[in-house]
């Protein structure tokens, strides 16, 4: 059997996200990551009150950043790291700049009231701004919106 050219072992058998993940089913997707780190002696907590819907087993994710603090742990567990959406990764969208320039006004125009990252990787609430209630489920249904072509 033959791998295409475009296949990356790093990214070999790894799980997906999709962009209509839930945050639930998102972190039921990061606990073989979680618990390699916690393995590899990274202090893992549980989610406790932050997702009471979640898993009581659930771990919850470090409060450092691995991959800065620990490169010789996350080039361990990459391997069982999530993908994030491949829309949502600039290197696999070429249209990615488009896409969240219309995420951001979707955002917007549906009573959010962000301000882009210059980098495109996600964006911070308004000087006083008050977000609504379903904040998450307007900002997910704009994303999926903006980066699906709808």
């Amino acid at each position: 059997m033959t791998k295409s050219p475009a296949a990356d072992d790093s990214e070999s058998g790894r799980p997906q996200i999709r962009m209509d993940t839930t945050d639930v089913e998102e972190v039921r997707m990061y606990q073989g990551y979680l618990r390699c780190l916690k393995d590899h002696g990274v202090p893992i907590p549980s989610p406790g009150n932050k997702m009471p819907e979640a898993d009581p087993g659930s771990l919850w994710f470090p409060g450092i950043d691995v991959a800065q603090e620990r490169p010789e742990v996350e080039k361990a567990c990459l391997g069982k790291r999530p993908l994030p959406p491949p829309e949502l990764d600039p290197k696999k969208n070429p249209d990615y700049m488009d896409d969240y320039t219309k995420w951001i006004a979707c955002d917007n125009r549906r009573g959010l009231k962000v301000n882009p990252l210059p980098d495109g990787g996600g964006w911070n609430y308004k000087p006083g701004a008050n977000p609504p209630k379903n904040a998450d489920q307007i900002d997910q249904e704009c994303m999926i919106e903006a980066f699906s072509g709808k």
